[in-house]
């Protein structure tokens, strides 16, 4: 399949917005990304792929001429591919002209690429000719699209109109599978009726047997025990995986228009909360916790604040607080974290090193939390150990104004 990529010359200071919504068809979860027109592009959570993936329903933010961006075109099996680029799906697609109302389309598989350095400065995109008629294809000075129709020598620009993308042929074809289904159970209907009057008794036990089953094929797919989607302070998507009964976590990269998983493939030179070992926990002035833990990633004894607001460990000097392995703790719960909506621990796994588990509100049992990368110290600062870097050093007042803020944020 050709690549779907964001270009870097369309990047803008628009910064989408994330939000939890339901799709008006089936009522179900999904993750609504905001895009400059003022819809939402909707997305679903593929368990199997563990992937966020393009939302295919009626309800997904429809595009239109007016969304698209000509870039440049290309020649391919006698027709002429246009790469545009898609600000309502955030993505750099392929779109042709079928009909002969010159209507767009996309479409995939053409085996051309996209290339950046293709993109033609100039306003004129393609050139399209059928019969006495010509069709430009041309960028405004906005770089928006704009279709201007040649006929007898009179130029005239054409209306904006909806394009057909992959998804509306998705939509489409589902649309009519479900008419093929029913009309074959129609076809059919006329049989159950009989043999519902030959023996009525038996077929009402067999349909209820069948309707528990298939009830409870769907209560163990979805199960809504979990919020299917958690989204954090810091912007991160949380998807409940109903297969590995875990959440993942996920951002969305703006430069691609992908939900990319977070922590599933990290530097090797980057701590992530697995390589922690808590030892013990001191909480010092104000109330701020400082976690001991054994780092196997340095194989060094190191220093840990929670940050509530990023919901991520930060590495801290506090040269008063001595590791003391006295101090050690074997029990498993260390703290607990409250927020609106659920309550999140922090604890030890069989193997003694760092985990993260959460308790959504209304549901009974904890749902252990993807690890995140932590924030470092660079060895700069470690080896200067300036106060600015060590935000628990209580000779600095202008700090501690900022810790007594961290103190009123979380226990407000």
């Amino acid at each position: 399949m050709w690549n779907q990529t964001n270009s870097p010359m369309l990047q803008s200071t628009f910064s989408p917005e994330l939000k939890i919504t339901k799709c008006n068809e089936s009522f179900v979860a999904v993750i609504g990304v905001s895009r400059p027109n003022g819809a939402y592009y909707l997305y679903d959570f593929d368990s199997e792929k563990s992937q966020l993936i393009p939302h295919v329903c009626s309800c997904q933010a429809k595009t239109t001429e007016a969304d698209l961006m000509p870039l440049y075109s290309e020649r391919q099996k006698d027709l002429t591919v246009i790469f545009m680029y898609n600000q309502v799906s955030n993505k750099v697609e392929q779109y042709v002209c079928r009909d002969e109302m010159y209507r767009l389309e996309q479409v995939e598989d053409t085996g051309l690429v996209f290339n950046p350095s293709s993109v033609t400065q100039t306003s004129v995109v393609a050139i399209l000719r059928r019969d006495r008629e010509i069709v430009v294809i041309e960028k405004d000075l906005n770089g928006n699209l704009r279709k201007c129709l040649e006929e007898e020598g009179r130029i005239s620009q054409l209306p904006s109109r909806e394009v057909i993308t992959v998804i509306d042929r998705q939509i489409q074809e589902m649309e009519e599978d479900y008419e093929e289904e029913d009309e074959e159970d129609s076809d059919y209907s006329y049989l159950e009726d009989f043999e519902n009057d030959e023996d009525g008794s038996e077929d009402d036990e067999e349909d209820e047997e069948d309707v528990s089953e298939d009830d409870t094929e769907d209560s163990e797919h979805y199960d809504d025990s979990n919020p299917p989607f958690v989204l954090t302070v810091s912007k991160k998507v949380l998807a409940f995986n109903y297969i590995s009964k875990n959440y993942e976590s996920f951002c969305y990269d703006d430069k691609t228009g992908d939900f990319l998983p977070i922590d599933c493939s990290p530097d090797p030179n980057q701590v992530i909360e697995s390589h922690l070992y808590p030892k013990y926990m001191e909480t010092i002035e104000l109330g701020t916790n400082i976690f001991h833990v054994y780092n196997s990633l340095t194989q060094k004894m190191e220093k840990y604040w929670f940050n509530k607001t990023t919901e991520g460990f930060e590495e801290v000097l506090a040269p008063e607080l001595v590791y003391d392995s006295s101090k050690d703790t074997t029990a498993t719960l260390l703290v607990t974290f409250i927020y609106p909506n659920r309550a999140l621990i922090i604890m030890k796994d069989s193997e003694g090193r760092l985990k993260k588990e959460a308790c959504f509100t209304g549901v009974n049992n904890y749902i252990p939390m993807p690890p995140s990368s932590v924030k470092t110290l660079t060895k700069e600062e470690k080896e200067k150990g300036t106060p600015e870097k060590n935000v628990f050093d209580s000779s600095s007042e202008e700090l501690l104004g900022l810790l007594q803020n961290f103190y009123a944020m979380c226990f407000q």
